[in-house]
């Protein structure tokens, strides 16, 4: 059964409204042609703004704080994160993803972008919220 299918069950069960909405998209065309981002952050849990450039296939350039390891680890956007604070390592990044050429930039965009849906798959993550919401509302009963 899939997550929608076992979303209907819980509701007719339980008399309940429940859904996952998904990913809500508020893009306009000029942030979607942007190719690199520079992410200053000294606490981030989860970093939005990382998320959401490397599924436009942007490269980030972040400080290692938070969620930003885990969401870039695997992927060329892990060459470019730093040490917090340390404006030396900042610079080799940023010197580092200029000097490569467009092509590469292109490339590592769209592997960054893949690695994003891979990881925010929509259907692993309703099956979880749906997961949960069963073993709560079986602990309830």
């Amino acid at each position: 059964m899939n997550s929608a299918e076992r979303q209907k069950v819980i509701n007719t069960h339980h008399n309940l409204t429940f859904r996952v909405l998904g990913l809500i998209r508020i893009f306009n065309d000029s942030i979607s042609k942007i190719r690199k981002i520079l992410y200053l952050a000294l606490l981030e849990p989860l970093p939005y703004t990382i998320v959401e450039s490397i599924l436009l296939g942007t490269i980030p350039i972040a400080s290692r704080v938070g969620g930003v390891p885990e969401i870039v680890e695997g992927t060329p956007a892990e060459e470019y994160t730093f040490t917090p604070g340390d404006a030396g390592e900042l610079l080799d990044r940023v010197e580092k993803l200029i000097s490569q050429p467009r092509d590469a930039i292109v490339d590592a965009g769209m592997k960054l972008r893949e690695h994003a849906l891979r990881l925010f798959n929509m259907e692993e993550i309703t099956g979880a919220f749906v997961n949960l919401f069963e073993s709560l509302v079986s602990q309830s009963s």
